[in-house]
């Protein structure tokens, strides 16, 4: 296993990573030259979803257990060396010897793939798992992420992933952030969009001691579509911190962004969203929004939202906001004999459920209630 000696992960001197001490706080808890070693078997299944009719791929340790008899999956060795990457998508490079493959071909018949990271063991346990998928021509797939921690430690994974949407595809990627309050995730993921496919991102993210998500959409091809949801529900001392980007290179695309947040306590969040519009994509389409909502006098947002345009024949837009509960709306529910604690969390169902109103799969949508409802219900 390579080492990470040529690594510098960033420090408070990096912009893009100022208000997320991150690699201060893994520095401190993990030995990051090393990885988790292959553990006995476990009995992961009861932490899993309880969704039927669907595949799963499950990773211990970032090593793949469950799913490598489907067809269209395949472990090979990878060796990367793009420039220009993450700090932390170098890191998984350098510590993980394998990448799993996913290939989706044409013809294939519309499904669900749930995507698992077991992370398990006595000591601190890192894992750098790293997917490569591709959806090819007029397929129509649904893929869901989610961290499970079953170590007597702290955890941190480190996921690495690059997707890819043929023409015409259809593709929904749904990640599930509600692992221990002893879990830290760094999240690298690459989407690159094709002539007339359309994807859908959905992130849920309510619990962990600190977050990193770095999302990238290249839209490669005209006529295509990205629209990616957010919501951070915190409580705590949760950290959970956003960087997006769109990046329109065609003419005649549409981006679509919302993020939300709720924080409570001595949360904090970070939303960095960035839109850019090549000079070729003229008629494009690019919006984007980041809401939040702030219940604690201790709690912290600091949002950033940026345009750059090199087209003139465009429609974009970008806003942020960050406030309190309606006291008029909190009024007019208490008026009428409903208790604070039922309006506050009545006005937060309402705040966070437009987020989700497109994800279609019921049982997905099912699992993403009951979570966010556990989680506004607390924070209430």
């Amino acid at each position: 296993m390579n080492t990470q000696e040529a690594i510098e992960l960033p420090d408070s001197k990096t912009e893009s990573y100022r208000f997320t001490p991150i690699a201060r706080e893994l520095a401190r808890l993990f030995d990051l030259t090393t990885t988790a070693e292959s553990t006995a078997p476990i009995e992961y299944q009861p932490h899993l979803l309880p969704l039927t009719g669907v595949h799963n791929l499950v990773f211990i340790n970032g090593k793949l257990t469950e799913g490598k008899s489907l067809p269209w999956v395949k472990v090979s060795d990878d060796v990367h060396t793009e420039n220009g990457l993450d700090a932390f998508a170098k890191l998984n490079y350098s510590q993980q010897e394998e990448t799993v493959s996913i290939s989706i071909p044409q013809g294939t018949a519309p499904g669900v793939l749930c995507i698992y990271y077991v992370l398990t063991g006595k000591a601190n346990v890192i894992a750098h798992p790293r997917i490569a998928l591709s959806a090819g021509p007029d397929t129509e797939w649904l893929i869901l992420e989610k961290a499970i921690s079953l170590a007597n430690s702290p955890t941190f994974l480190n996921r690495q992933c690059t997707v890819s949407l043929a023409p015409y595809a259809r593709l929904s990627w749904v990640q599930i952030q509600s692992d221990r309050a002893d879990s830290f995730q760094v999240n690298n993921t690459e989407f690159r969009v094709a002539e007339k496919a359309k994807f859908n991102s959905y992130t849920l993210s309510t619990s962990g001691a600190m977050i990193r998500n770095n999302l990238s959409v290249r839209i490669v091809g005209s006529e295509a579509e990205a629209h990616l949801f957010g919501l951070y529900a915190l409580s705590g001392k949760t950290h959970v911190d956003n960087h997006t980007v769109a990046d329109h290179e065609q003419p005649n695309a549409l981006s679509n962004e919302l993020y939300k947040g709720i924080l409570a306590d001595q949360s904090k969040a970070v939303f960095n969203g960035k839109i850019f519009v090549r000079q070729l994509a003229q008629k494009t389409n690019a919006f984007q929004s980041n809401r939040n909502i702030i219940l604690s006098d201790a709690a912290t947002i600091h949002t950033k939202p940026q345009l750059e345009i090199w087209a003139d024949d465009v429609k974009c837009s970008h806003g942020c906001t960050a406030g309190q509960l309606d006291d008029e709306a909190m009024f007019y529910l208490r008026s009428r004999g409903i208790s604070e604690g039922k309006a506050k969390s009545l006005l937060l169902h309402a705040f966070a459920t437009e987020v989700f109103e497109s994800l279609s799969h019921q049982g997905i949508r099912s699992v993403v209630d009951e979570i966010l409802e556990g989680r506004l219900n607390t924070i209430a």
